[in-house]
């Protein structure tokens, strides 16, 4: 009985540790995105229902449920929503910190989560500004036609605003508006704050994918491997299974993760690409499916 006992013990841990693993089989290290950091574990909540009342948001994240394990949607795609509140609760953390969360939805219910309140702004959110495609100037000699810069544009879904071409090192206007481009963000820790480390759009070619676009934003990285077996071990100071309490990068197109290496996914114009620091199991909405950042 006993011998059947251990057994199936380590019949569950093989499992477990094969579909935790981030990297693919090809690479030589994989981020101990499982690993558990029990001292900012939910142990405790109360709740208390709260006057509807209106507010936005711009940075933070919505949680699935007041245990803070899963991320469902991220303020920071949703600058011009108008969101709700319904409930409060109260949560008490494994090292007794307490904070304060609200549950939020907005008016058709199809984006909802608790988020911290401190991230809350009283108000309905700010309307989307709309610049006109192009104006004319007519001279008595000539007649002269100027295109601004490309219209800061928005969708009700997982992508955030569209803004202008940004480099390495800061802004500068993309006077092409045909120029094919997608958005890609680096966000930090959630325990952090969930800072976003940078942002900006960068312009893209027929072929490009996930880890490409990440090198045109950001070339303080390091990885290992290459095509379908590259693994992303640092951007800027966060190095995949550093500081004590494991963790590593993922990342997401549209709000969704692939089920494949940053190096083989091929990017499309238009296109939301977030690298997002995990440091737990589900923290990120990522389940633990296969993945190769």
């Amino acid at each position: 009985m006993k011998r059947l006992r251990l057994t199936k013990l380590l019949t569950v841990t093989a499992l477990l540790l094969g579909g935790l693993a981030l990297g693919t089989g090809t690479s030589s290290t994989a981020p101990s995105a499982q690993a558990k950091t029990k001292s900012t574990k939910v142990v405790k909540a109360t709740y208390k229902r709260l006057t509807k009342k209106a507010y936005h948001v711009t940075s933070g994240v919505f949680y699935s449920t007041s245990k803070l394990t899963r991320a469902n949607h991220y303020a920071v795609n949703y600058p011009h929503t108008t969101f709700y509140t319904y409930s409060q609760a109260t949560i008490t953390r494994a090292n007794g910190k307490r904070s304060v969360y609200y549950y939020m939805t907005t008016s058709n219910h199809k984006v909802k989560g608790w988020i911290w309140h401190g991230y809350l702004k009283k108000g309905s959110a700010p309307a989307v500004k709309k610049t006109p495609a192009s104006q004319t100037t007519t001279t008595t000699t000539t007649t002269t036609v100027t295109t601004p810069t490309a219209p800061t544009t928005t969708t009700t879904g997982s992508q955030a605003p569209i803004t202008p071409l940004v480099g390495n090192t800061g802004t500068s206007t993309n006077t092409n508006v045909n120029t094919e481009q997608v958005q890609v963000q680096i966000f930090g820790p959630l325990e952090e704050g969930n800072k976003v480390l940078k942002s900006g759009n960068v312009a893209i070619k027929d072929g490009d994918t996930a880890f490409d676009v990440l090198k045109q934003l950001d070339s303080d990285i390091s990885y290992t491997g290459s095509g379908s077996s590259t693994y992303v071990t640092r951007i800027g100071s966060y190095t995949a299974g550093s500081g004590g309490v494991g963790g590593g990068w993922l990342y997401n197109v549209n709000g969704s993760y692939p089920n494949a290496s940053a190096g083989s996914y091929k990017v499309k114009s238009g296109d939301l690409v977030q690298w997002v620091w995990t440091s737990t199991l589900g923290d990120r909405g990522w389940t633990g499916s296969s993945q190769s950042s």
